[in-house]
Parts: structure tokens; C-alpha cells; sequence
């Protein structure tokens, strides 16, 4: 028998300070297409710096995130001999109430949040605050390069650098996503360990249930920081699970695997507040859902393993997974005070669907200084995001084609791996909001790590990654042609001398 008790606690105060300078107009020309390309336009600022209509835009916010969690377990366990080797009880509790409070900050005295470069009497740099650089035949226009925030802001406000706090976030329209969940979770368990031999085959067996009791309460947030009313949500989850491996001899396993788990939203995603731009030009906003359900997977594994030889294995898995209540993102439009209608987007359950697939791995060492490791993932899935509408994106984070080869070597004081990794294809959250959902093109990437060991304790190393240049594409709106970045990184090389004492 074993218990456990735990319990912690996270405090942290945030605060985040912006200054940019905007470039108003279309300084670049860009065709991505084929080769990428930039070109500058007649007439835009790019070319003529000292024409280019400039503005000031700050961003000032913080946040105050109290984390608090108190967990508890008891397992017992009996082991014997025969067909039933082992009886496992159990039982889990824990509390959590996590709270984040957002606040928003302006420069006391400030004409609003923007300044027109072009205005009669413009906010004037002291020398050395604004910059450009080159980028092959292209020169940018002017960005802010001051020696500090405060040095900035205090050239854009005659020498005032104090703030004025704007109030702590409350759940209204054009605040800020303040939010405050409580979670509790019961969760007890019975296994039973089975082992012994079918037909001459050597197996071991495991059955159980686990039985989950969560319950979330999500409270609003007033002006003054303080939860007021709540919206609970709670559900009762029984999760049956199976597995069996059979024996064939030393080197044959044979796994098979059925079970029903579940995945639990963040907190986050519960909260009962929602947040909409006060920006007129760019209006939107987002919400939590106190009513998500966690999606639950039925699915079965059937895995087959050979080792063939000494450190050597030939391994094919499939799987299947019957997914409901799979959680996206959907928007939906809400009027506000002053008669506009805004788009809000907010997470929400939807039917789901099944993810099927198989894997292959093989590894082996040719000789005793030569080997390979690889592996191959397909997967296939029916399931779709809720956006774009009337064309969503499928589900994001499932890549249909994945695959790595390592070729080794190894001899005497001397070590080589060269490294290919490739992956087609997929839906990502690539930016700061997991709702602004992107396609990531296929990659690859070529590595080569070398290392020669002078003596016992003296080793050197040099290593080159994508050698291959791979750029980053991403795009937008579920449009290939729609591209939102592209990235060339460039190759990268590391070398490196170690000493062990």
C-alpha cells in the first residue's frame, strides 16, 4: 500500500511593454510563387525613406496568475502466483483553482494610442533612434531602434515615462480575458494482472476500469478583480481498459490494446469571460466555454515486434481511434453596446470522427560500426476543424505521412549520424491564439552530427543542421495559395570541444 499528498502553489506578475513603429502603405512588393521574391515599388517608401507615413502604436498589459493545486492518492496492490497475478486498487483526488487577472496601461497624458508621423508636428527621435539595414538591393525604411522603452517613450512624451493604470479586467465589452476556474477530480481504479500460457504462447494481461468524477466551476470576473457568479459544468466518465501481450519466443511480441481514454480542455478554455477589441478598425474578440466536455477516444492498438538480431527490430503497429466530442474552434457573432456586430471566436465540442493508421519501424547495425534506425507513420483521419467555414481545415496536429532515417557510425575514437526527417502537410495553431489556425507545408531537413574522440576525457564536435535549406510556409484561410509566412532560416553549423574532468 502507498499514499501520497502534494501540494503547490504558483504566483507570477506579468507586464509587457510594446513600442512600434508602423510603416503605413506598401513599402515591398512580394511574389511567392515558385522562387520567392521581393521588389520595391515606384514611389514607395522603401525607396524614398524620408516619404514614408510612420506611426506610433504601444501595447502596455499585465497580468497576475495565482496557481494553486492539492492532490492526494492511495494504491493498493496484491501480487500472486497463477492465472491472476496481481489485484490493484486505487483511488485520486485533487483540487485546483487557478485565477489570471489582466490589467491594460496607458502613457499618462498620451493623444490616444497613435501618432501620425506626417502630423503637422511630429514626435521627434533624438539622433540615433531610428535605423534601416539592407537586405541584398532592398533597404527598409525606418524602424525604432532606441536604447530603451523608456528612452522612447519619454522622447514621444516631452520626458514622462509614468503610467496610468486603466483598472483591473472585468468580463465587459472591451476588456480583457480575466478568468478564474476551479477544478475538482475523483477518480478511483480496479486491475487485475493476468499471466500464463495459451497454446504453448507465453502472455501477460491486464484489465481495469477507472471511473472519473470531474467537476469545473467557472466564475466571472468584476471590475474590481473579485469572482462573482459561476457557471459549473460536471460529468462522470467510465474508462475501460485492456491489453494482452503474447510471448512467441525471445524475439517475437505480439501487443494488443483496447481501451477508452479521455482529453480534458485547459483551464483556460473554461472561462466564463469574454474579451472584444476596443480597436473599431480591427474588431473581433474571444471566449471561453464553461459547458466543454473533454473528447473521449475508444481505440484499439495491435503492434507485432521482431528482433530479428542483436540490437535489431522490425516493428509494425496499427491503430483505430473512434474520437466524440472533439474540441475546435468555431466564431459566431455577438452585437455590442453601441449597435456593431463583432465576430468572437470560442472553443466548442463537435461530433468528431475516427483516426486510423500504421507504423513501421526497422533499426540494425550492419556491421559493428555501421547501422541504420527509421520509421514511418501514416495517418488518416475523417475529422475536421470548424474553420474556414464551408471549407475547415482538417484536424489540426495530424501529419498523414512522417518519416526519420539515421544512418550511424561509429569506430574506433570516431562517431557520424546523418539524420533525415520529413513530415507532409498539416493543420497547426503556429501563432499566439490557438483559434488562428495555419497549414504548415511539408518539410525535411537533412542533419550531420561528427565527433572524434582525441582521448578519454577530450572530444570535438561538428554539426551541420538543415543542410538542405528548407524554408518554413505557412498559409491562411485553408488556401495554398493564401500565404501568411515564409521563412528561410538558412543552414546552421555548431562545433564544439568537450571536456570531461
Amino acid at each position: 500500500m502507498s499514499t501520497d499528498f502534494a501540494y503547490s502553489n504558483a504566483k507570477r506578475d506579468n507586464f509587457w511593454n510594446a513600442l512600434y513603429l508602423d510603416d503605413f502603405g506598401s513599402p515591398f512588393s512580394y511574389d511567392l510563387r515558385g522562387t520567392p521574391s521581393v521588389s520595391v515599388p515606384a514611389g514607395s517608401s522603401a525607396a524614398s525613406p524620408q516619404t514614408a507615413q510612420l506611426g506610433i502604436n504601444d501595447w502596455n498589459e499585465g497580468s497576475v496568475l495565482d496557481d494553486g493545486l492539492f492532490s492526494a492518492r492511495l494504491d493498493v496492490s496484491k501480487h500472486r502466483s497463477g492465472a491472476l497475478s496481481g489485484m490493484n486498487f486505487g483511488v485520486r483526488f485533487s483540487d485546483r483553482d487557478k485565477k489570471t487577472i489582466w490589467k491594460a496601461y496607458t502613457w499618462t497624458g498620451a493623444q490616444g494610442l497613435l501618432w501620425n508621423w506626417d502630423a503637422p508636428n511630429p514626435a521627434q527621435f533624438p539622433a540615433g533612434f531610428l535605423s534601416s539595414y539592407t537586405l541584398g538591393d532592398l533597404k527598409t525604411g525606418p524602424f525604432l531602434n532606441a536604447p530603451s522603452y523608456e528612452a522612447a517613450v519619454a522622447a514621444l512624451t516631452g520626458g514622462r515615462t509614468d503610467f496610468s493604470s486603466l483598472g483591473t479586467i472585468g468580463a465587459a465589452e472591451g476588456s480583457w480575458p480575466s478568468w478564474q476556474v476551479k477544478e475538482r477530480d475523483w477518480a478511483g481504479y480496479v486491475k487485475l494482472d493476468f499471466e500464463g500460457s495459451f497454446g504453448g504462447v507465453k502472455y501477460n494481461a491486464n484489465a481495469g476500469l477507472r471511473l472519473e468524477n470531474i467537476e469545473t466551476r467557472s466564475f466571472e470576473i468584476r471590475s474590481d478583480g473579485s469572482a462573482g457568479s459561476s457557471v459549473v459544468n460536471s460529468y462522470t466518465k467510465p474508462l475501460p481498459s485492456a491489453s494482452i501481450n503474447f510471448t512467441f519466443d525471445d524475439k517475437r511480441i505480439l501487443r494488443i490494446g483496447l481501451g477508452r481514454a479521455i482529453s480534458r480542455p485547459p483551464l483556460d478554455e473554461l472561462r466564463a469571460g469574454q474579451y472584444i477589441s476596443a480597436v473599431e478598425q480591427s474588431r473581433e474578440g474571444n471566449t471561453g466555454n464553461p459547458y466543454l466536455d473533454p473528447f473521449t477516444s475508444d481505440q484499439v492498438d495491435v503492434a507485432y515486434e521482431w528482433y530479428f538480431a542483436n540490437e535489431s527490430l522490425l516493428g509494425v503497429a496499427l491503430f483505430y481511434k473512434n474520437i466524440k466530442n472533439y474540441v475546435g474552434y468555431t466564431s459566431f457573432e455577438v452585437q455590442t453596446a453601441t449597435g456593431g456586430r463583432v465576430a468572437v471566436w470560442a472553443p466548442k465540442n463537435g461530433e468528431g470522427g475516427h483516426i486510423q493508421g500504421v507504423e513501421l519501424t526497422f533499426q540494425m547495425p550492419f556491421t559493428s560500426y555501421l547501422g541504420i534506425y527509421s520509421n514511418y507513420a501514416f495517418a488518416d483521419t475523417n475529422i475536421t476543424e470548424f474553420a474556414p467555414e464551408g471549407n475547415p481545415y482538417p484536424m489540426a496536429g495530424l501529419a498523414k505521412h512522417t518519416a526519420t532515417v539515421d544512418l550511424w557510425l561509429s569506430f574506433k575514437k570516431s562517431e557520424a549520424r546523418l539524420g533525415y526527417k520529413y513530415h507532409s502537410p498539416y493543420t497547426t495553431g503556429f501563432e499566439w491564439t490557438g483559434s488562428s489556425l495555419r497549414r504548415l507545408d511539408a518539410e525535411q531537413n537533412l542533419g550531420l552530427n561528427l565527433a572524434y574522440h582525441l582521448t578519454k576525457k577530450l572530444s570535438v564536435r561538428l554539426q551541420g543542421n538543415n543542410l538542405t535549406n528548407e524554408p518554413l510556409r505557412l498559409t491562411q484561410n485553408n488556401n495554398d495559395q493564401d500565404v501568411r509566412r515564409y521563412d528561410v532560416y538558412g543552414r546552421t553549423y555548431l562545433a564544439d570541444l568537450t571536456l570531461k574532468f
